[in-house]
């Protein structure tokens, strides 16, 4: 007989030898699945005999895992992981209640400040096509949370509940059962329409059994329990606790008195706490021996999952296949496919599948994406410049890139137009064409003080570029293009013998490797490796002809971080360019006679981040060596680095009057947001004779810099 005191609920007193078996009943509720979990503590703790358990919603899986031999220390180890802590307890039938609010401002990814929208072209059952606004970044939530659907289904596979167990999942479609899809079809999952949340909340016995003693675990607080905010789940609350009520067997209740906290910790001790109160009832049943229902056989993950693609579409069959390594094994395989298709925004959705004999049966979407970009950048050696993008991306087959880009300002202006096969060769290389037609013109009052032979007004290019990139290991990659180019000089001598024009041809190789990390210049960890090899051959009309010769060039970085405030950064890099002369072996390339046309074809340095802006005379060579340090105070958006390298120039480069050994110093302050990125700093080199003049700060060259465009 059930007594309802005020607001409480407890059995009626238990005669001796009354009760014989003992009945679990666990149903849903947020955060349930801390509360349960402490049940099962207490379970063990005192050898609380239970010889069969009804379970429904969240309930049922913490009860199977308990039942297959997890223990509630591996079971609270699970529950903690990264991938799957988000998301224990959160009734999940709409992801909309995780959605982050979209800012007021949609600032874009890359480098370049811009205002970005992104679309999804879809087509509707009728055959329409529509245009679907979507969140710039890729719907990590959708496809994490597919990540957490299959480690419940890899939790319930390691091993299966034998169909003898006294083991029943409830589900709303009036079914039940103990099999692994049993089991999942009862949690409030997305997708999920006969969860065992929506009609079995808390499951109770349906008959009057007097040689039964029902134990039902309630996770609801007695005093606080109108904190429940959504009103639909305040209705099922309400149901479910007047059937508690009219519940027909003697039942012991397992009930928080109230929650000043909402934990896990305080959800678990909870869970203990109420089952340390009821031990009164229980202690007709507590001195029996442990009933056998609970599996003590080892724990067996699978070894290696069979991944099969049979449910996505055939245009990105082979795609979405190459994201997976099959010489990952265990969990590790799902967890680095879920990592690689998280990186790709083409993938708006992600489903797992694990069937019995360790086939992954793994479904996916990837429509059609359109990104517009509107923004700008500059500098005070450019000024400012407008700048837009548009990026058409698919998959059939391949992954297909339609890019094209434009900037005009002051006195530059230029396009970019680029396609590229991604994910070829089982997932490892990139096809890529592009070309460049820019006209690039410096504001001439920042280089009044620069001597007259050297400058360099402006540059007029028509490249084409095509090559393809492999991916030999992960983060280590090979690049082979080939350069074909167009180049106008303006300099002093235009007026009297025109513009410099010339047309450099350049195939190439360029080996790549980078810790996943590693950012250039204000990374804060990681470490890169970058050589490339390539000849060169250069005519320029009247003005000669630079045979095909040999470049290289190798740069190394590295950045750590003792504090998440401070950073500290050491690199080193060289470049030479040389050919074979008959009867003087290996010199550098002949020149031109022409300062600016030399100097545009020398190495460009790369010691501060601000000196690869333009062609800076003093930073050009053919053949150099440097080695750069640098240390950041940095806090979230703002930071302030200094930059330091020391330079050998073994070229000696003629045009300059500057020593070969050269030191350079920049202070930088920084804020960066997203693609929004504003330096601001002073710069000044001095070769070894002269390093009391790093004091003299008037000679500093002052820059502002606002986005980091690549030209």
């Amino acid at each position: 007989m059930i007594i309802w005191h005020g607001s409480f609920l407890w059995a009626s007193p238990l005669t001796p030898g009354e009760l014989k078996k003992t009945v679990l009943y666990l149903g849903g509720g947020d955060q349930s699945p801390w509360y349960f979990l402490g049940v099962f503590y207490a379970i063990d703790a005192y050898k609380i005999p239970v010889d069969s358990i009804v379970a429904s919603s969240w309930g049922a899986w913490v009860s199977a895992l308990w039942m297959e031999g997890f223990s509630p220390d591996a079971i609270q180890k699970l529950f903690l992981d990264p991938e799957v802590k988000p998301f224990v307890g959160q009734e999940q039938l709409s992801l909309n209640r995780f959605s982050k609010k979209e800012p007021l401002l949609p600032i874009g990814n890359g480098n370049i400040p811009s205002l970005q929208m992104r679309f999804f072209i879809e087509s509707d059952t009728a055959g329409f096509l529509k245009m679907v606004k979507r969140p710039l970044n890729s719907d990590s939530l959708t496809i994490k949370n597919a990540l957490f659907h299959f480690r419940i289904q890899e939790s319930l596979s390691q091993k299966m509940i034998p169909p003898r167990k006294p083991f029943s999942a409830l589900s709303c479609d009036g079914t039940s059962g103990k099999s692994m899809s049993d089991i999942f079809k009862t949690l409030p999952l997305v997708g999920h329409h006969a969860s065992g949340e929506l009609c079995h909340l808390i499951p109770l016995p349906s008959k009057n059994d007097s040689s039964l003693i029902s134990i039902v675990a309630v996770p609801v607080p007695l005093r606080n329990k109108d904190t429940i905010a959504e009103p639909w789940k305040r209705e099922l609350w309400h149901r479910a606790l007047q059937g508690l009520k009219n519940s027909p067997s003697p039942i012991v209740i397992l009930r928080p008195h109230q929650m000043t906290q909402n934990t896990p910790e305080a959800w678990i001790q909870a869970g203990f706490s109420a089952v340390e109160s009821r031990l009164g009832d229980l202690s007709k049943v507590l001195g029996r021996k442990p009933s056998s229902i609970r599996s003590l056989d080892s724990l067996v993950p699978w070894f290696r999952y069979n991944p099969s693609f049979e449910k996505v579409p055939s245009e990105i069959y082979s795609h979405i296949k190459s994201y997976w390594n099959p010489a990952d094994t265990g969990i590790k395989g799902p967890e680095h496919f879920v990592s690689e298709i998280m990186s790709n925004p083409l993938y708006d959705s992600l489903s797992f599948e694990l069937q019995d004999n360790g086939d992954l049966l793994i479904g996916a979407s990837a429509p059609t994406l359109i990104d517009f970009k509107l923004g700008g950048f500059g500098s005070n050696i450019w000024g400012p410049n407008a700048y837009s993008k548009i990026d058409f991306r698919f998959i059939n087959q391949f992954e297909y890139l339609f890019s094209i880009e434009a900037f005009y300002g002051l006195h530059s202006y230029g396009i970019r137009p680029e396609l590229r096969l991604s994910r070829l060769w089982q997932g490892r290389g990139d096809f890529f064409v592009n070309a460049d037609f820019s006209h690039r013109e410096v504001l001439k009052k920042y280089f009044s003080e620069e001597y007259d032979w050297n400058r360099i007004f402006s540059e007029s290019r028509t490249d084409l570029n095509l090559g393809f990139s492999y991916e030999v290991l992960p983060q280590h990659q090979l690049d082979f293009n080939v350069l074909f180019g167009s180049r106008t000089l303006e300099t002093k001598y235009s007026k009297e013998e025109g513009d410099f024009e010339s047309t450099p041809i350049e195939p190439g190789v360029t080996y790549k490797y980078s810790t996943p990390d590693y950012k250039s210049w204000f990374g804060y960890s990681g470490f890169s490796v970058e050589g490339s090899l390539s000849m060169r051959s250069i005519h320029a009309g009247v003005y000669g002809f630079i045979p095909m010769h040999y470049r290289s060039k190798v740069d190394l970085q590295y950045y750590y971080s003792p504090t998440t405030f401070l950073t500290l950064g050491a690199g080193a890099a060289g470049a030479i360019s040389m050919y074979h002369k008959e009867g003087y072996g290996y010199v550098y390339p002949e020149l031109l006679e022409f300062e600016p046309l030399d100097n545009s074809y020398r190495h460009a340095m790369s010691p501060t981040p601000w000196s690869t802006e333009w062609y800076f005379a003093e930073m050009l060579s053919y053949h150099y060596g440097l080695i750069r340090l640098q240390a950041g105070l940095h806090n979230n958006w703002l930071g302030l680095w200094i930059f330091g390298s020391y330079i050998k120039d073994f070229e000696e480069n003629p045009t300059v009057l500057i020593k070969d050994h050269r030191f350079i110093l920049e202070p930088t302050l920084r804020f960066a947001y997203r693609s929004f990125d504003v330096r601001a700093g002073l710069s000044r080199m001095v070769d070894f004779e002269h390093l009391k003049e790093f004091k003299d700060f008037k000679n500093y060259h002052f820059f502002v810099r606002f986005g980091a465009y690549q030209f």
